[in-house]
């Protein structure tokens, strides 16, 4: 059974990710939107030339091109739950401010920006190891309030 602790270690990793998140799924989009775009596009051929010791005749690429779409558009919903996972504990985590900085934003800049934990414990005036403890509570607090069974995120990629 997933423990609470276990879900905000994997919280944590998940956030470290989401910038690279954000870059690859356009680029999946383009590409599984190209995929589907050479389905539509056909030539007549003039004539039918059979090579010899070439691959089977009458293999169709038509069959490729769906799984390799197919294959994509699962990436692609993949790196989505991701995001909409993450985007779903940020909007938990409460609005506290110390010293005029949200604890929301103390936590994006620390997992997702990869700032320093000194620096941004010196600029809330506490300590790291109280910076690390208020963290963990908020995120704690924020799957809770989240209500996430489980991270459904698929390792496709």
């Amino acid at each position: 059974m997933i423990t609470i602790k276990d879900e905000c270690e994997h919280f944590k990793r998940e956030a470290r990710d989401y910038i690279y998140l954000q870059k690859i799924r356009p680029i999946l989009d383009d590409e599984a939107q190209s995929i589907y775009d050479r389905l539509g596009i056909k030539s007549p051929r003039m004539r039918e030339v059979i090579y010899e010791n070439a691959r089977d005749p009458k293999h169709d690429e038509k069959i490729d091109i769906w799984e390799a779409g197919k294959k994509k558009i699962r990436e692609l919903v993949a790196v989505e739950t991701r995001i909409e996972a993450i985007d779903r504990v940020f909007d938990h985590m409460s609005d506290e401010k110390i010293n005029g900085i949200s604890i929301k934003d103390a936590i994006f800049s620390l997992l997702v920006l990869g700032s320093s934990q000194s620096s941004m414990a010196e600029n809330l005036g506490m300590d790291r190891s109280t910076l690390r403890r208020k963290v963990n509570r908020e995120i704690k607090k924020a799957i809770r309030k989240s209500k996430l069974p489980h991270w459904s995120g698929v390792d496709v990629i």
